[in-house]
């Protein structure tokens, strides 16, 4: 079996448990390297794919995190939680962090999220654990804030990387596979 092969140790599909930054960062460093057969090639597309949507889904919840935090930073101080509650839709829906960010709901596919990625996305976004600890105090709600927005930039960062390092891997395998087909057209019968 080849390194990156599915089944290997180091292969985040062929397993199932949660994935953490570091193990982020160590598919990106082990992408780095030029994968050693087609099947590593392949079991390396299937990882940086899983990579790619776990941090979607985790950059989705952590930027909904934003919307909230934030409109509650903007709330009259004598806003009832059950208002606040009443006001979730709204707040939601608003594009309120940015450009770049993509709106709270449904993926860019507009299909529900796969709970299996939601429960494998859960270790890259710890800061999101935060909001229920009942943030009373606008201080709080900032440090919430401050947090969840750092922890928001780097799993945009390594989204970046891991999606550029997809690119380039289908790209190889699209090449490989015309570079086959077409030494196939090429034999004669």
């Amino acid at each position: 079996m080849h390194e990156g092969d599915a089944g290997a140790p180091d292969s985040l599909a062929a397993s199932d448990r949660p994935l953490r930054p570091e193990d982020v960062d160590r598919l990106l460093e082990r992408a780095g390297a030029e994968p050693s057969s087609p099947a590593a090639r392949r079991a390396l597309r299937d990882d940086l794919t899983l990579a790619v949507a776990a941090l979607d889904a985790a950059m989705e919840i952590l930027a909904a995190d934003v919307a909230l935090l934030r409109h509650r930073l903007g709330a009259s101080p004598h806003t009832g939680t059950e208002e606040d509650v009443e006001h979730l839709p709204d707040v939601l829906t608003a594009r309120t962090w940015g450009p770049g960010w993509s709106a709270p709901g449904l993926p860019r596919g507009g299909e529900e999220p796969d709970p299996a990625i939601l429960t494998r996305a859960a270790p890259l976004m710890t800061a999101h654990q935060v909001l229920a600890t009942g943030l009373v105090s606008p201080s709080e709600v900032v440090r919430a804030l401050e947090r969840v927005e750092t922890q928001l930039v780097a799993l945009a960062r390594r989204r970046t990387a891991a999606e550029a390092r997809l690119a380039e891997v289908r790209a190889a395998i699209v090449a490989e596979w015309s570079t086959r087909v077409t030494r196939t057209l090429d034999t004669p019968a």
